[in-house]
């Protein structure tokens, strides 16, 4: 029986030794751990945040349009900016009077126990007004600002800890029946922190606080990035600015990012190519920790927004907005309204070397006017070179005499009659006409015919709705369709995009129209676009009817017939892997005895009597500096609008394309062309064509 007893007790023994050896084991390789853990999380502070750097937008020259600068701001800490108000001073003086001390005594203690700090406010108050200017009730406001949000934060997390489930229309009617004292109570990390209360806006000031205001704990100059551009107003449509990020872009770009999310108060592309290239100029915040004894733990270093090169010519923008913003002063004549929209390409790459939409606005200042932009009538937020769409009048008509040579029906020495006998009314009048003349006398005088050259040179309505009535219907909008119009022709802005709806963060570009009736959408398969009712080619022959196109469409096909007939999209950001912009060029069926004929015709309306832009280009100088000049004028009447389109090439084979449209000209020779020559001259002095002017 003791035996048995005794092995039961050893037993026990033993089971309660295997208990304890498992409770030691689980704390030592359990709980020890979680407990390490969590002394290791008290020990860590929380995370700071590492700010990235937005990249900058250069031109084709690397001048930089957009950047990140710096500014400084004076800050003080409430902790000084609270003895600036009377209710901190009360509220500490009743406390004391509380505990039996008299008010003046108690004044005097609290002043003797803020000796240091308030000796730091005057100074700081002294340097604001006397050193840099300040006036002296400005600054007082803006303490006064400072101290009545933070009074009212306290008083209001008071209320709110005494009335936790309460309506908050019942702080309004019981927030003055708190005491100053009550408020005082409230301790926050806002009441900790320091404020800005003076933008440190140069150098000079800049260093005058940093010598004066050093070692003042609780005085301190901080910087935050600012976006700015240094050509103002040039290009202003196309660069765009940017914004304070709106939660619903917060939530819909790179939410799911830790580094690269938005937080309050970051910035957002809101506009132009600020908002098409955000995600290349982001860029992407780092993280540093440290523990309580200031030692780094760990750090994710930030990665700087990356830059986006332009193919502009930020010089040439600004020369040619300056030019178009005085038309007068180049065309005596000039009748439009001053909307005026211009593209200049450089023809072998198609990129955009210049595009001036007018009205401008300044950049600098877009986010505090953009009310007044939106509702200014004159639309200035628009970049009509893309946005908006033009019946291009007779700048078609180079397009529509090449369909004719290459569907052969015509010849290059074949003549339609323009004569004294005026067409039917449902058929287009030619100018000449208008005036009690006709092509065929003016041609007649010269011993030559109404051909197709002469027709270009003289802009004659009569024989291009003609011809464009002998085309097939599909055929048209098929060569329209080849040479950029009815759809959008500017190459995507951002080559890789992260953006769900990539078609968001493209720069707005409207299609026109190649159908009878409203085209809203691009077309992408010309053969499924509507056909268009017979009567309405004769319209489109001349550039008018229901054919509409933007200025950026126009100079895309000028620039394609500079090149013989092979089709690149235009460009406004560079791609280092493709200098020459040749990944999606591709060639149109086209002969080449038929495109000198359309060189033929170009030439002679610049450079020939009887060219309808001749006049403006006579006696110009351009002819001296190499250049050679295919151009064609243009007008229309519903509504008034005065083209020029052109290309220019030189002796080295360069070649740059232009197109200019004038709201409310009426005349092409007399309202665009003038403007184009000058623009022109601006191209050669910029070094894009011809040979360098003499000094």
């Amino acid at each position: 029986m003791f035996h048995r007893r005794l092995k039961i007790f050893i037993g026990i023994c033993v089971f309660g030794m295997f208990v304890c050896l498992g409770r030691l084991w689980f704390l030592e390789y359990f709980e020890i751990r979680q407990a390490r853990a969590q002394i290791e999380r008290l020990r860590m502070l929380s995370p700071l945040s590492l700010p990235t750097l937005r990249g900058k937008i250069m031109d084709r020259n690397e001048r930089v349009l957009a950047k990140e600068q710096p500014l400084f701001f004076l800050q003080i800490n409430y902790e000084l900016i609270r003895l600036m108000d009377d209710r901190f001073w009360q509220a500490n003086i009743r406390q004391l009077a509380a505990d039996g001390m008299d008010a003046s005594a108690a004044e005097q203690k609290l002043t003797q126990e803020w000796a240091d700090d308030i000796a730091q406010l005057e100074k700081v108050v002294n340097f604001c007004i006397y050193t840099v200017g300040i006036p002296e009730n400005d600054l007082y406001q803006k303490f006064g600002g400072i101290n009545d949000r933070m009074w009212e934060l306290g008083r209001f997390i008071f209320w709110r800890r005494q009335n936790p489930g309460a309506a908050l229309r019942q702080y309004a009617e019981q927030k003055e029946s708190i005491a100053p004292e009550q408020v005082l109570s409230v301790n926050l990390a806002e009441m900790h922190q320091g404020y800005s209360v003076l933008e440190l806006q140069d150098r000079r000031t800049l260093m005058a606080a940093q010598l004066e205001l050093a070692g003042m704990p609780r005085v301190s100059i901080c910087s935050e990035a600012d976006r700015v551009y240094p050509f103002g107003s040039a290009a202003s449509q196309i660069i765009g600015w940017v914004g304070l990020v709106r939660p619903e872009e917060a939530s819909r770009l790179f939410s799911d990012d830790e580094y690269l999310r938005y937080l309050d108060g970051e910035v957002i592309g809101k506009f132009g190519m600020e908002k098409c290239c955000e995600a290349v100029l982001r860029g992407r915040r780092g993280e540093v920790t440290y523990d309580r004894q200031k030692n780094e733990l760990s750090r994710t270093e930030p990665s700087f927004g990356r830059d986006v090169q332009l193919t502009l010519d930020i010089a040439l923008q600004k020369q040619m907005q300056d030019l178009l913003s005085d038309p007068n002063a180049v065309a005596p004549a000039f009748r439009g309204t001053g909307r005026i929209a211009a593209v200049v390409l450089d023809a072998a790459t198609a990129d955009i070397l210049a595009m001036v939409s007018l009205p401008v606005f300044d950049l600098n200042r877009a986010r505090a006017d953009y009310g007044k932009l939106l509702l200014d009538p004159s639309r200035p937020l628009r970049n009509h070179t893309m946005e908006d769409t033009f019946p291009p009048g007779s700048s078609i008509k180079p397009l529509i005499l090449l369909a004719g040579l290459e569907d052969q029906k015509i010849t290059a020495s074949d003549v339609i009659h323009c004569s004294w006998t005026l067409p039917s009314a449902s058929w287009p009048k030619c100018l000449l006409q208008r005036k009690n003349y006709c092509h065929d006398a003016r041609w007649e005088e010269e011993g030559q015919v109404n051909n197709a050259r002469n027709a270009l040179r003289g802009s004659c309505n009569v024989y291009f709705s003609r011809l464009a009535d002998r085309l097939d219907g599909k055929s048209l909008q098929t060569w329209l369709w080849r040479f950029g119009y009815g759809r959008q022709v500017l190459q995507s802005c951002v080559y890789e995009s992260p953006f769900e709806s990539p078609d968001d963060y493209q720069l707005r570009e409207a299609p026109g129209s190649i159908i009878f009736g409203i085209q809203q959408d691009s077309i992408e398969d010309v053969v499924k676009a509507p056909a268009i009712p017979s009567n309405e080619k004769r319209w489109w022959g001349i550039g008018q009817g229901n054919l509409r196109t933007t200025v950026l469409q126009v100079a895309n096909a000028y620039a394609i017939l500079a090149r013989r007939g092979l089709v690149k999209s235009p460009r406004l950001v560079i791609d280092p892997n493709d200098p020459m912009n040749e990944k999606h060029c591709r060639q149109l069926p086209i002969h080449s005895e038929n495109l000198a004929v359309i060189y033929d015709g170009m030439h002679a309306v610049v450079n020939e009597r009887g060219g309808t832009a001749y006049s403006a280009f006579a006696e110009n100088g351009l002819r001296d500096l190499g250049m050679t000049i295919y151009g064609k004028t243009g007008s229309t009447e519903t509504p008034y609008c005065a083209w020029f389109a052109a290309f220019v090439t030189d002796g080295a084979g360069r070649a740059i394309s232009l197109a200019i449209v004038v709201e409310g000209g009426q005349s092409g020779a007399n309202d665009a062309a003038p403007l184009a020559r000058e623009i022109i001259r601006l191209c050669n002095q910029a070094g894009f064509i011809g040979n360098a002017p003499k000094p």
